[in-house]
C-alpha cells in the first residue's frame, strides 16, 4: 500500500472519531474536493485546526449576512467574498500563510 494511501485511511479513522459542536466531520471531508482531501492528508495536525477556522467563519458570515449583506446567492456574492477573505485572513494568522494559499489553491480548483 502507497504512503498516500495509509495517510488517508489514517486521517478518515482520525475523522470518523472526531465530532465538533454536534457536526460529523467525516460529511463533510466526503462533500470537499480531492485536491482538498489531499491537502488534508498531506497537513495532518493542521487539519482540524483549518477545520475549526472554516466552521468559525461560516458561523461569523451567517450571522453577519441578515444585516449587512442583503444578497441571498450562496456562491459568487458578497457575503461569500467575505466569506473567502475571512477564511483566508484566519487561515494565514492561525496555522501559516503558506498552508494557508496551498489549501486556498487546493479550494479553488
Amino acid at each position: 500500500m502507497k504512503a498516500g494511501a495509509k495517510l488517508l485511511i489514517l486521517f478518515v479513522c482520525v475523522i470518523l472519531n472526531a465530532n465538533l459542536h454536534g457536526q460529523n466531520m467525516f460529511s463533510e471531508f466526503m462533500e470537499v474536493s480531492p485536491q482538498e482531501k489531499w491537502w488534508a492528508v498531506t497537513h495532518p495536525f493542521v487539519a482540524k485546526q483549518a477545520y475549526e477556522i472554516t466552521q468559525q467563519t461560516r458561523h461569523m458570515v451567517d450571522s453577519l449576512k441578515g444585516s449587512f449583506f442583503p444578497d441571498t446567492a450562496k456562491c459568487d456574492g458578497r457575503s461569500d467574498a467575505l466569506r473567502h477573505t475571512l477564511w483566508m485572513a484566519l487561515l494565514s494568522s492561525r496555522i501559516s500563510a503558506g498552508k494557508a494559499c496551498k489549501l486556498s489553491c487546493a479550494h479553488e480548483i
